[in-house]
């Protein structure tokens, strides 16, 4: 799928996949780009890039699947960033932040056969959190980055995006990058049940919904 431009403030910011870029394993300062996002390493867990465990589990999904997000940009500088997980795909399940711990080896995850997308049933990709830099929250961003993973995964042969939202949106920057169940609804996505992601967690201990797209139905 060809990378999508949109204005946002009068800049030019491309939604595009991601690919086999420095953005999985390389310095970010050999590179020469930056990062405006919140949930990125530097943040939680600072000089914690690259998180080698993650870098191993993206390369396998990009060799397999494509990709393992959508990505914004201004230039050099990620000002969004939407990862996914394709379920039941012969890889371990592993965090969505890739800046926590995991705690999988690099060894067990480059070792796992994945299945490739026409074997899976069903064909399923997960979705959490989504970042976008505090200066174009509000602006559209977000519900662009989204669509542009509806059509890529329509374009793909995926059939159903799912996941888990807070019931509100969180007031502090502890989980910034979890989007409301009602950003979800506002980009098409259904309401499921209502449940707690985890009550072992403060943090987490507070209401939320699941939430769905049949991609065949997605206009």
């Amino acid at each position: 799928m060809e990378p999508k431009t949109i204005m946002i403030d009068g800049v030019s910011t491309v939604i595009r996949p991601m690919g086999n870029d420095y953005i999985i394993g390389e310095d970010q300062n050999e590179a020469g780009v930056t990062f405006e996002i919140m949930c990125w390493p530097g943040k939680t867990v600072p000089n914690e890039w690259p998180n080698l465990p993650v870098v191993a589990y993206f390369k396998k999904v990009i060799d397999t699947y494509g990709t393992g997000a959508i990505m914004a940009w201004q230039g050099q500088t990620l000002v969004g960033f939407l990862p996914f997980m394709p379920l039941d795909c012969g890889l371990p399940e592993m965090v969505f932040c890739v800046c926590a711990p995991v705690e999988h080896t690099v060894e067990s995850i480059s070792a796992s056969d994945v299945v490739p997308l026409d074997d899976l049933t069903p064909k399923v990709i997960k979705v959490q959190c989504l970042s976008v830099s505090k200066r174009f929250r509000r602006k559209g961003l977000g519900s662009a980055m989204v669509s542009y993973l509806i059509d890529w995964a329509k374009e793909q042969g995926w059939e159903r995006i799912q996941g888990w939202a807070f019931e509100s949106s969180e007031i502090d920057d502890s989980y910034i990058w979890l989007p409301s169940i009602h950003f979800w609804e506002k980009s098409g996505f259904k309401r499921g049940i209502a449940r707690v992601f985890d009550p072992s967690d403060p943090g987490t201990n507070k209401p939320g919904f699941d939430f769905a797209i049949n991609l065949s139905n997605a206009k």
